[in-house]
């Protein structure tokens, strides 16, 4: 039987929009669209309303404290007479003693290289991620290779693991609207070549940046994304040809993905890997992966592979594009990863808990 009431830890929505915010945030209001009994409970002051539609959640918000601390504290202090509930973490950690709850993990990156992250960081999640886990009711992951590295790293069962894909928002869904021309690239049929991520190690954007070097073509390359302190590292190179655009708007994204001639994520370790989803998603037909089991996974033929450590390889699809796919391939493969689609296989999960 479900719970009679379900509680989202809604801590996501204190932060902008990010890939595991994503997720946190579509299935909540996945819940919610489908009438399941949820509330979100948020960290009292301001929540992100430039990065979230909250007209179709029901928000309670709850002190003291914030960050980490309202996850640890509050939110289990404020759920302790809550007896006939359970809390739904989705995005990546929960209250760590806390037994009513399905938890969500989305990768295992922490522990396969902790080098990809700062001391604190790595510190902080090796010792709270498996007191949450071994606590937890249910587990939630987003794909095959992340359960069983959760399986393999945490010493879970395997039926206590479910997995419930990602998949595109409606934003970046091929045909809605008109794509939204910036200017950055308000001469659309200018062709460039297009990577979306953090500035973080783990992303091998060092890969795209040798490539570029190699490569005879001069296509400009636009690199969207953020660094952040929690990550090691990344030499960036100094190149006219080379534009980094740090965040931008899922508007401005969705005519980036649209038009470009050519997209790369060539990242070392991924639980899902979201950006080449929505490039699909947005109409680019031609994309470039790192040949890493969970994209063989989810992309399997719709994408083309270069080795994570082969820049040649790279620079030569970077010279001569690779062929396109066709439409229909693109039709069939979108039509597989919705979030009506999650949505419907969390609620199976939590009605089994």
């Amino acid at each position: 039987m479900p719970a009679k009431t379900l509680y989202i830890n809604g801590r996501f929505l204190t932060q902008p929009m990010t890939g595991t915010n994503r997720f946190a945030y579509e299935l909540s209001v996945g819940l919610a669209k489908r009438g399941y009994p949820c509330v979100v409970l948020a960290p009292n002051g301001p929540l992100r309303e430039d990065s979230y539609d909250l007209s179709s959640l029901n928000i309670e918000q709850v002190g003291p404290f914030k960050s980490h601390l309202w996850e640890q504290v509050t939110l289990p202090w404020h759920m302790r007479k809550k007896k006939d509930s359970l809390l739904l973490s989705l995005k990546g950690l929960g209250p760590v003693f806390m037994s009513r709850q399905v938890a969500t993990i989305h990768d295992m990156s922490y522990l396969v290289n902790p080098k990809w992250f700062s001391l604190p960081y790595r510190l902080f999640y090796r010792l709270m991620t498996p007191l949450m886990a071994s606590h937890a009711r249910r587990l939630i992951t987003v794909s095959e290779f992340s359960k069983g590295e959760i399986v393999r790293l945490l010493k879970v069962s395997p039926d206590k693991v479910s997995v419930i894909h990602n998949a595109p928002s409606g934003c970046f869904l091929h045909g809605e609207g008109e794509c939204v021309n910036t200017s950055e690239n308000a001469h659309s049929t200018d062709k460039f070549i297009l990577t979306v991520s953090s500035l973080d190690p783990r992303k091998n954007l060092s890969l795209v940046f040798e490539a570029y070097g190699k490569s005879a073509q001069r296509l400009p390359l636009y690199v969207v994304g953020e660094r952040y302190p929690v990550f090691g590292k990344l030499e960036v190179p100094w190149n006219d040809n080379i534009k980094f655009l740090g965040r931008i708007s899922d508007e401005e994204l969705r005519s980036y993905y649209a038009h470009a001639s050519l997209f790369v994520y060539p990242s070392l370790y991924e639980g899902f890997g979201m950006p080449p989803m929505e490039a699909v998603a947005c109409g680019c037909r031609n994309i470039v992966l790192s040949d890493i089991p969970v994209f063989r996974e989810v992309y399997g033929d719709l994408a083309h592979y270069v080795k994570v450590d082969d820049s040649d390889a790279l620079a030569a699809m970077f010279d001569t594009l690779p062929e396109a796919l066709h439409p229909e391939k693109i039709s069939d493969f979108i039509g597989k990863f919705t979030w009506e689609a999650s949505a419907e296989k969390l609620m199976e999960t939590l009605r089994n808990v």
